[in-house]
């Protein structure tokens, strides 16, 4: 039995329709997959700016400490010289003194 003009009609906007959805929700697809890629690409360079973000300030306090260190060695250096000199000014004027009583003695002892 054949279909009735409006059967005809009503099967065939219900194909269109149907056609219609499927490039519809195929579109939507694509959209979404290129806003999901473009997500991603998006993350990805957010990743990569803040390591190197990190990277830059990881080594500008790695330059800091060691500036700090260096500093903080170079007063030691500066200490232990002055306290070194210091020593070495008092062992010489401990050995004078004690060659000046080495004389005075023997001046003294041979009197």
């Amino acid at each position: 039995m054949p279909l009735s003009s409006d059967a005809q009609s009503t099967l065939k906007r219900l194909f269109d329709a149907e056609q219609q959805a499927r490039q519809t929700l195929e579109a939507a697809e694509q959209r979404a997959q290129a806003a999901v890629a473009e997500a991603q690409r998006q993350a990805d360079e957010l990743v990569k700016t803040t390591r190197q973000e990190e990277d830059q300030r990881f080594r500008m306090r790695l330059t800091q400490a060691q500036e700090e260190a260096a500093a903080s060695v170079k007063r030691r250096v500066e200490a232990v010289e002055f306290e070194a000199a210091e020593l070495a000014r008092r062992a010489n004027l401990h050995q004078a003194e004690a060659a000046a009583m080495v004389v005075d003695w023997v001046i003294g002892g041979s009197e």
